[in-house]
């Protein structure tokens, strides 16, 4: 085995010692985690440094252990140097030592705490009261186990909860947190994991802090319990689960106005954009992700009906050339933005006369085209090829990207509200 002698273990200290700050940072920019809390055991000198980069680093601190096996003493080390100053904590797959090591310190500064544990689960309710006392001003809380919810209504400070990983939470204790606490956020979609067919039965949420609810992401069985009462303070409205449509933009337009709604996302549902026009829905911003009829000729010829619509992006759909063409050469002169992204389109050639598009035009129109393709079976063989944007003509009124879409929300429904509410 290689060893230094003791002569050559005294002049590398010296001259790590010796080393400015910005040598160290570049060294550890080259380094894991792991081996960046053994360079910071080598000297006091280097201590000071690498505490001052995590410092700086780790506001945002971000712990895989499936991936980062630290132990219990090198995370020790890590968070002595953040616990102060951290703001965000996320621990994933975490097991019982790590979670003592992490009630070692107190986390005065973070707001925002998030872990999974690393099954068989050890935590339980408990352990709320404990995390509580570890994060005395956090608002944001997204707890993974066999958590019940005792003992959040506790925690006064939180704004900010997710409740879809707490796989034995209990109705009532969840009416409590509902009373007790003022939730900006929410995030359920867990009821259904109970077989009781009429489980919010005699719950009552008009007594509740519903009012300040500002993002609620459910399921529809949850939705149709949270909706008996309005919620003014609403903006985003996320459904997880598949639904009649129709059914579901009626129960939505019985609690708010039309003119509310300002955007919505939607997955795998067919026929969302003559829902849209159907319902006179004055939306500014429409997303349809996953439909094999997101572009029906008759919905385009009827689409200047909305006239406030702005932004219309179609990701991962499957749409005819001539579809487009025909959007395009409209005339829909109050959209802005039209983007295709990610689908798969029935020709290898998408070809558009500029001079047609801009007609009559007194606005900008962004045109986004990005990876889409053709797919064709060739000899029992699925073949994919990229389809290619022909222009013909240029105009300033008429600009071409290729963006990447944001990360797909594949949830069938996103319901953004105009933050003026009526009520």
């Amino acid at each position: 085995m290689f060893s230094l002698e003791p002569a050559q273990k005294h002049l590398g200290k010296f001259i790590m010692e010796s080393l400015n700050e910005d040598c160290v940072l570049k060294i550890c920019s080259y380094l894991n985690l792991r081996d960046q809390i053994s360079l910071q055991q080598v000297c006091s000198h280097l201590t000071q440094i690498i505490k001052r980069h995590w410092i700086s680093k780790y506001k945002h601190c971000e712990c895989h252990f499936l991936k980062q096996h630290l132990s219990s003493s090198e995370l020790q080390n890590l968070l002595a140097a953040i616990c102060e100053t951290v703001e965000i904590i996320e621990f994933r797959f975490f097991n019982k030592l790590q979670y003592e090591t992490l009630k070692k310190f107190t986390y005065t500064k973070a707001w925002n705490f998030r872990f999974t544990q690393l099954s068989p689960y050890f935590m339980n309710d408990n352990d709320i009261k404990d995390l509580a006392d570890i994060f005395p001003n956090l608002r944001s809380f997204s707890p993974h186990g066999y958590f019940t919810g005792e003992h959040i209504k506790s925690w006064s400070t939180l704004t900010d909860l997710s409740l879809s990983y707490c796989y034995k939470l209990n109705p009532l204790t969840f009416l409590d947190i509902m009373n007790n606490l003022k939730l900006e956020k929410l995030q359920l979609n867990i009821f259904p994991n109970y077989k009781a067919p009429d489980i919010f039965n005699g719950l009552d949420l008009q007594t509740s802090h519903v009012k300040y609810l500002t993002h609620l992401q459910l399921n529809t069985y949850e939705f149709y319990y949270f909706v008996c009462e309005r919620l003014p303070a609403l903006k985003q409205l996320i459904l997880t689960n598949h639904y009649n449509p129709q059914q579901i933009f009626d129960v939505l337009l019985s609690k708010w106005k039309c003119s509310e709604i300002m955007a919505l996302e939607t997955s795998n549902i067919n026929h969302i954009l003559i829902n849209c026009l159907n319902l006179n829905m004055n939306i500014e911003k429409l997303i349809i992700i996953n439909d094999v009829n997101a572009l029906p000729l008759n919905a385009i010829d009827s689409l200047h009906q909305l006239t406030q619509l702005r932004e219309l992006s179609l990701n991962a759909c499957e749409l005819d050339v001539a579809a487009i063409q025909q959007l395009l050469y409209s005339g829909c002169f109050h959209l802005e933005l039209i983007s295709i992204a990610l689908c798969q389109l029935n020709e290898a050639f998408l070809k558009l006369n500029v001079r047609d598009i801009i007609i009559n035009r007194n606005k900008n129109l962004r045109f986004n085209f990005y990876s889409n393709t053709l797919e064709k079976i060739n000899d029992g063989e699925l073949q994919t090829r990229n389809v290619v944007l022909e222009l013909n003509g240029t105009h300033s009124l008429f600009e071409v990207t290729e963006i990447p879409t944001n990360k797909l929300l594949y949830e069938p429904l996103c319901v953004t509200f105009h933050s003026n509410q009526i009520n």
